[in-house]
């Protein structure tokens, strides 16, 4: 009985100190969680390249980021600096962020746009013609348990595509007129803001906007004027170029016809 008694009573002793162990193991692997950051993990990609010129990012471009608390404009938990973040292209598939973001488990919006700017602190790109722009249709949502996001640019400018006919002769000069000289781009509504001024770009057929296409800003009537060694031919539509889309225009000495495609 008496040593019954003893494996009883040290049984009971060691129940204590195994308890003990147990919270003490809890408590550090629960200090250890809450102390790690964790950051976006953001991949970029484009739209299909028939609707501009840029098709694909290259090393060392750089991507304007904007993290928001989700469903506003304001930087994610009140902080600026999560307004326009520099990503940069790393090698063929690194983006490099200019400012770590600490997430946590309050969501977040993300918006891209591409060509980089430094002063778009508020959301305000500048658009420029023949100057491709990148922008986020619908932002990525992220956070401390979802940190990772794929991100496709799409197209803001119009894109204009030149086809002449050889009955048109020898070609000296094709203006694109009635460009707005300028225009502010909303990154968060997509939103165009033309500056008050218009201006014209003056193209030949060395030009290298004639193979590629040329891109102007969207959102307002243009006209093309085509000058040869037979006459000059103006094509004025009468159609708002919108953003995003593709414009064929076929040229001919007898007519000039304008198509517009979404391809």
């Amino acid at each position: 009985m008496k040593i019954q008694r003893i494996i009883t009573w040290s049984k009971l002793m060691a129940l204590p100190l195994l308890l003990v162990a147990c919270t003490e193991s809890t408590e550090l692997d629960n200090i250890e969680q809450t102390s790690e950051e964790v950051y976006p993990e953001l991949d970029f990609s484009c739209e299909s390249p028939s609707r501009a010129v840029v098709s694909s990012f290259e090393p060392g471009a750089k991507i304007g980021v904007f993290v928001t608390d989700k469903g506003t404009t304001n930087g994610y938990g009140g902080n600026a600096s999560n307004m326009n973040i520099t990503y940069t292209l790393n090698g063929d598939s690194y983006w490099e962020a200019g400012y770590n973001t600490a997430l946590t488990n309050s969501e977040a919006n993300v918006y891209g746009y591409y060509p980089y700017q430094s002063n778009v602190s508020t959301g305000m790109a500048k658009l420029e013609n023949g100057v491709d722009f990148l922008y986020t249709p619908v932002p990525s949502v992220i956070s401390r348990n979802n940190p990772m996001a794929e991100i496709e640019l799409n197209h803001a400018m119009s894109l204009l595509k030149f086809n002449f006919d050889a009955s048109l002769g020898n070609i000296t000069r094709i203006s694109v007129r009635s460009l707005p000289a300028s225009a502010d781009y909303n990154v968060f509504t997509g939103k165009v803001i033309a500056s008050s001024g218009s201006t014209s770009v003056d193209l030949t057929m060395n030009s290298p906007e004639i193979a590629e296409g040329f891109l102007a800003i969207p959102g307002y009537k243009i006209d093309v004027k085509v000058s040869s060694d037979k006459g000059s031919f103006v094509w004025k539509p009468g159609t708002v170029t919108e953003s995003g889309k593709k414009y064929n225009i076929s040229v001919s000495y007898t007519h000039l016809r304008a198509h517009e495609t979404c391809a």
